[in-house]
């Protein structure tokens, strides 16, 4: 079976990266790669290296990569550290049973009714969205419906006008709820929202 490098590789980065296209998948940072290429094809303002709780300021959405994985009889996926996020997720599964790569674009909206606890005192203030992928309808359950036809589509995906006072607000209670048990989370911070309307 491939690996989630190999095949991200080579569905969405290979050819569309210069420079990248006799690279070894597996001496990359996959992830980053496709955050600025999402920023590329979208005309996105990437701000991934800035450690908030979005990868681009201009909408507040983020990119998210996960992997299919079989347990038992089930496919599964995880879209991981939900909990902080302001706008919508741009998601990349690595469908590595059947060696193809989906694409979602969820709203925020739809975050907050997705995401669960991870389970476990340690991971009590974290979040994730967790979906089980059909391989007899080839559907990707509670996500399905936010499934994008192409990487480009999903690049493009927009929420305009977007509102950020809700989620700000939603955001701003969630930090509060963690400095008050003593826990430190590094994605909380509120600064440099852009005002958006």
């Amino acid at each position: 079976m491939v690996s989630k490098n190999t095949l991200l590789y080579n569905e969405v980065i290979k050819g569309r990266y210069p420079g990248y296209d006799k690279a070894d998948p597996l001496d990359l940072n996959v992830e980053r790669i496709i955050e600025k290429l999402i920023a590329q094809e979208g005309n996105l303002t990437w701000v991934g290296d800035e450690n908030l709780p979005y990868d681009y300021s201009c909408d507040l959405s983020d990119a998210k990569t996960c992997t299919i994985s079989k347990n038992r009889n089930q496919y599964n996926g995880v879209i991981t550290s939900t909990e902080t996020k302001l706008g919508a997720l741009r998601v990349v599964v690595a469908n590595t049973i059947l060696e193809r790569v989906d694409y979602f674009f969820i709203p925020p909206s739809a975050i907050r009714e997705l995401e669960k606890r991870p389970g476990g005192k340690k991971m009590a203030m974290k979040r994730c969205i967790r979906f089980y992928w059909s391989k007899n309808k080839g559907t990707y359950g509670i996500i399905d419906q936010y499934r994008c036809s192409s990487f480009e589509d999903m690049c493009h995906k927009s929420l305009q006008p977007y509102h950020l006072d809700k989620t700000a607000t939603t955001l701003a209670n969630t930090t509060q709820a963690v400095d008050s048990k003593g826990l430190n989370n590094e994605n909380t911070s509120v600064q440099n929202v852009p005002n958006m309307v």
